[in-house]
């Protein structure tokens, strides 16, 4: 049986069906000749420009465009020439003709004759302006979403951290009262007047630790650079303005560090409020538990630091490992937290290239931080 095929009408793509076609993309698109003058625009390129093919044929660039921005995109055109290959420029700024400055993004290419040498070039630029200013907005609103995350890791600790000060302020005041009667002595203890004297100083710089702590936390922000810190320095700062809260509720900390030298390359705010969180997520999981207990280790692994934060709380369920770092998803009452702890410290850990994960295998409850201590 024979079958009728269909048959199909040639159309002849001479240069006015060609300049059609490229009329109707809405990137811009425009040719040039080896000496970086303009030959050719679409429809779109024109429209930027408010001139016709004919006013900007021989054109360097069009007269409102600064010489310092021509002369880029002719060293840009050059290279394509001298390298025979497509240059991509992921954002360059280009002028309107009613002066607004648009940013685009750009692809130039090669054009070669049959003898493969390059006689023109060809350029593809995309206005992604309304896409950065949405990138722009959503980094801001991160932004805001972190240090939110952070205010609220204070607030928590808040009262714990008054204590912290006032109790070792209270016994500097009392052993600064005895030595001072001490010195009053007719025969002076010298031996117990530097003992006294130590216990001041070893006081005051427990304040200073708990200042240090508070300091790397709320300081440090996103432009932070990286720089180098100690885990056991870490911990200890993060501690220092959390274990009141901790030691109140009857919870036990347990430090283990495989050695106190391992360092890490990091932003030391951003890894402080990630252990704070955690802190605080175990402290009110363990709220009326008996002998809680809160276990931190750090170790090396490969070619990553790990820093691993148990609790003496059951493991969670499946259910909930699944959506733990979800935004918004949380375990506590109404009005005690926001959900977006855990997901903003999973997303200031991979800003590390690194991981936070939950131990699904761990009969307790276990979040684990892996920070790489080679640059990715």
């Amino acid at each position: 049986m024979k079958t009728k095929r269909k048959r199909v009408r040639k159309v002849r793509f001479d240069a006015p069906t060609f300049h059609q076609i490229l009329d109707s993309v809405e990137d811009l698109i425009f040719v040039k000749d080896c000496d970086s003058r303009l030959l050719w625009a679409n429809k779109a390129f024109l429209s930027y420009y408010n001139m016709s093919n004919a006013q900007i044929e021989g054109l360097l660039d069009a007269p409102f465009v600064p010489p310092d921005q021509t002369l880029q995109y002719m060293k840009d055109d050059a290279w394509v020439i001298e390298h025979g290959r497509a240059l991509e420029i992921p954002v360059e700024p280009l002028i309107r003709h009613d002066g607004a400055i648009r940013s685009v993004q750009t692809v130039k290419y090669p054009i070669f004759d049959k003898q493969n040498k390059v006689v023109m070039t060809m350029g593809i630029c995309r206005d992604i302006t309304e896409q950065l200013q949405k990138e722009h907005a959503i980094e801001l609103e991160r932004a805001r979403s972190i240090s939110a995350a952070k205010m609220a890791s204070l607030g928590e600790m808040a009262g714990g951290i008054a204590h912290e000060i006032n109790t070792p302020l209270a016994v500097i005041h009392t052993m600064a009262g005895q030595l001072a009667e001490m010195l009053q002595e007719p025969s002076i203890d010298l031996a117990s007047c530097v003992e006294q004297s130590g216990k001041i100083e070893q006081t005051a710089l427990r304040i200073a630790r708990i200042i240090s702590g508070m300091r790397t936390l709320t300081y440090g922000n996103e432009q932070d650079g990286l720089s180098t810190v100690r885990i056991s320095d870490l911990v200890d700062e993060t501690l220092s303005i959390c274990s009141e809260r901790l030691a109140s509720r009857g919870i036990l900390v347990q430090v283990t560090h495989e050695s106190t030298k391992h360092t890490v390359e990091c932003r030391p705010s951003q890894i402080a409020q990630v252990l704070l969180n955690l802190l605080n997520n175990a402290a009110d999981a363990l709220e009326g538990m008996t002998t809680p207990w809160v276990r931190i280790e750090s170790k090396r692994v490969d070619n990553s630091m790990e820093i691993a934060v148990t609790d003496s709380g059951p493991g969670l369920s499946m259910k909930t490992a699944k959506q733990i770092f979800q935004p918004f998803f949380t375990t506590k009452q109404v009005g005690k937290g926001t959900g977006l702890g855990l997901s903003i410290s999973k997303s200031l850990i991979e800003a590390h290239h690194g991981t936070l994960t939950l131990d699904t295998d761990c009969s307790n409850t276990r979040f684990v931080v892996r920070i790489p201590t080679e640059r990715v």
